[in-house]
């Protein structure tokens, strides 16, 4: 679910069957409820107030008739409008926001958190990027070119356990028309390239039975010239899976590195917050 100062996007389980969705919400206390009604299981409601908490239920509708009420969800808006970090729309930068995913490597879940902490700011090439702390304690810089709707992050990495190296990621452009895109640098000696595409959009896309509206899905793949090899090999490649106004919703990550096993990781949104 996603709550702003005034306005939110609500998520449930979708219900086999289900024809349309009641949708009732008030502010904690009210005796009046408001009253809407959805196709899929996802809705937005605006008009609500900064710093307030609220309470929704939702009501199946199918052929045979409708089911009672569901129990209450809560949810409390943010107390101040933040439009600014949310100009990259499939991949807001907003301070406070924090990703909750169920990663499952090789059949294996763990859950994993992604916090948004922004420091400040700082100036590279003439651009202007948040510094980042991520949850695992790393600096990330960010940087969201509005107009062409391109995100690029500046991170220091250490895949092979020597050092970390600082590269530089154009990780979304969410313009249909793009064409294929790709980063280069080198680490540890190894000259690496990362191509991307945009595969399509999607008018929704289910994720833990979840209806995400608006995605694009960016493939990548990632080759190096590995020693004795006198060529580039695939190294790995992902699909990410991004829903407007929200983020990353899904991704799946095949690492085919060489003299390792390959290894599979499936990563889905299971909760998250944007201020």
């Amino acid at each position: 679910m996603l709550f702003r100062s005034t306005d939110a996007t609500l998520n449930w389980s979708t219900v086999a069957g289900a024809i349309t969705y009641n949708i009732q919400y008030r502010v904690m206390g009210s005796s009046t409820w408001i009253n809407t009604i959805s196709n899929t299981s996802s809705t937005s409601i605006s008009g609500l107030t900064p710093g307030t908490m609220y309470e929704f239920q939702v009501q199946t509708v199918c052929s045979g008739g409708q089911s009672a009420f569901s129990s209450p969800g809560m949810f409390t808006t943010s107390t101040a409008p933040n439009n600014a970090c949310k100009a990259c729309s499939y991949q807001p930068w907003c301070d406070g926001t924090v990703y909750n995913y169920i990663d499952t490597t090789d059949g294996v879940p763990a859950p994993a958190t992604e916090t948004i902490t922004i420091l400040g700011t700082t100036n590279v090439g003439g651009l202007t990027y948040d510094i980042t702390r991520t949850a695992a304690g790393d600096t990330v810089l960010h940087n969201c070119d509005s107009i062409n709707q391109v995100t690029t992050l500046i991170l220091n990495i250490d895949p092979l356990g020597t050092g970390p190296v600082q590269i530089t990621s154009t990780l979304i452009k969410s313009d249909l028309g793009a064409a294929p895109w790709s980063d280069n640098y080198s680490i540890s000696g190894y000259n690496i390239t990362v191509n991307y595409s945009i595969v399509g959009s999607f008018a929704s896309r289910d994720v833990l039975g979840i209806t995400y509206p608006n995605v694009i899905q960016i493939h990548q793949e990632v080759s190096a010239v590995i020693p004795p090899l006198p060529f580039a090999t695939t190294i790995s490649t992902v699909d990410y899976y991004y829903a407007q106004g929200i983020g990353l919703i899904e991704q799946i990550t095949n690492d085919t590195f060489p003299g390792s096993a390959p290894s599979t990781t499936h990563r889905v949104l299971e909760t998250y917050f944007i201020p």
